[in-house]
């Protein structure tokens, strides 16, 4: 099955299934579930897949506050992120001047959501909405204000971690390690893409943006 996988001619998939193989041991087949979930995703959501999470990894490195990110519930709420549209649409490499670009990057968050790949408001434990709305979305200030309880700067992506996409992100990076916790350790190296896939530098933390009202 991973022999399958590692036919396709999209580079970011080949990129994830490549880590998978380094990522695995003789003793665990857990690799092939991580193989099937990949074949599920597109290379689009994979793309944004690996964007969201390196961006969470930087912040996350950078940072002063040290948490277990083993909670779920803490994990979202202290590494909720928003980042640009502009920046965003430049590391999936979309025009954004492209008339179907945000429901492009919309529905792949949504297939990342289904995957559990990222937080749900319905996921989160003391979460601000509670009430079915979607705690993430690539949208305007206004209505990412509605999604995620707080008001952005402008219009971007807003979303929020969760242990299972850490860990296909680990996957994807090639780490022996598949503690939530081992996306610490990730060197630049493992994280290295050919070709490069574009860094988002313009990224802030959810937690800091003023509630909405």
């Amino acid at each position: 099955m991973l022999a399958e996988g590692l036919s396709t001619d999209t580079d970011v998939v080949q990129e994830y299934l490549a880590g998978v193989l380094a990522g695995s041991s003789d003793e665990d087949d857990t690799g092939t579930s991580i193989v099937g979930q990949i074949g599920r995703l597109s290379s689009l959501q994979l793309r944004l897949h690996y964007v969201i999470y390196r961006a969470v990894h930087n912040v996350d490195r950078t940072s002063s506050d040290v948490f277990d990110l083993r909670d779920p519930g803490t994990l979202a709420r202290q590494r909720g992120l928003f980042i640009p549209a502009g920046e965003v649409s430049e590391s999936l490499e979309f025009d954004t001047l492209e008339p179907d670009a945000a429901s492009r990057i919309s529905s792949a968050l949504d297939a990342l959501a289904r995957e559990r790949l990222i937080a749900t408001a319905m996921s989160m434990t003391a979460s601000i909405n509670m009430d079915g709305t979607p705690g993430y979305g690539f949208d305007s200030p206004m209505n990412l204000a509605r999604r995620v309880g707080r008001r952005p700067p402008g219009p971007g992506l807003a979303v929020r971690p969760s242990g299972p996409g850490i860990e296909l992100f680990l996957w994807g990076c090639g780490s022996r390690d598949k503690d939530i916790s081992a996306i610490r350790k990730l060197t630049r190296a493992m994280m290295t893409t050919d070709p490069p896939i574009r860094s988002c530098q313009d990224i802030q933390l959810l937690s800091v943006l003023p509630l909405s009202q």
